[in-house]
């Protein structure tokens, strides 16, 4: 960008969230969002096969649902929506792109069926997504024969149950099921694993074990 368009882009927006959206029909999300935020002071554009949205939301991640949700009316395709959860400068906003493009391609691979999430959020995976991948899969061998076993319902019972903070509660109601029926299913995983998911320590193995075993199978 050159100092000029530079100049005025800090005079336009001098700070806000950067969002990537990766999309099949891409010029018409495109034209759809420049629709939605005609009245906003919001930069977007088409870079590098994906699109590019720079603005500052009072929240950010409120937002990053609401541009999955209205591509999704609109289009009846999930898009991939991902984004810093940060404030940062519009002079940043290449390191910027580069750090969200590399977070972007990690949650690919970690956060299968995810379609929006934050770094912000997501700082410990991202850390583990840049542990070596031989490392990372070295997590696998010794509960591989589990996991092969583990149906969908139980891994999306352990990554809402991390998510969530261990919070029995929120986890059942973003599950849809009873506080009972959550709590049989980490009784179940506990004596499967032979682990005492209470214990912080113990989740987190299970965790990027399910991660990793889920990476491999991409």
């Amino acid at each position: 960008v050159s100092p000029d368009i530079m100049s005025s882009l800090e005079t336009f927006i001098p700070s806000g969230t950067l969002f990537l959206i990766e999309s099949k029909n891409t010029e018409y999300n495109l034209n759809l969002l420049r629709e939605i935020y005609e009245e906003r002071k919001v930069l977007i554009d088409y870079y590098e096969g994906s699109l590019v949205l720079f603005a500052d939301f009072p929240a950010p991640h409120y937002q990053a649902m609401s541009i999955y949700s209205s591509i999704m009316e609109n289009t009846v395709e999930e898009p991939l929506v991902v984004h810093l959860g940060y404030t940062g400068f519009i002079t940043s906003l290449k390191e910027q792109y580069d750090e969200l493009l590399q977070f972007m391609k990690t949650g690919k691979k970690l956060f299968i069926g995810n379609h929006v999430y934050s770094k912000k959020d997501m700082l410990l995976e991202d850390f583990f997504g840049k542990i070596p991948e031989e490392t990372r899969h070295s997590l696998v061998g010794k509960y591989r024969r589990t996991l092969e076993n583990l149906d969908l319902e139980s891994t999306n019972t352990v990554i809402a149950y991390v998510t969530n903070n261990m919070n029995l509660q929120k986890t059942a109601q973003e599950l849809y099921i009873h506080r009972n029926t959550l709590n049989y299913r980490l009784v179940k995983l506990e004596k499967d694993f032979n682990l005492d998911l209470k214990n912080i320590r113990d989740l987190m193995i299970l965790y990027f074990s399910i991660l990793s075993y889920r990476e491999t199978k991409v």
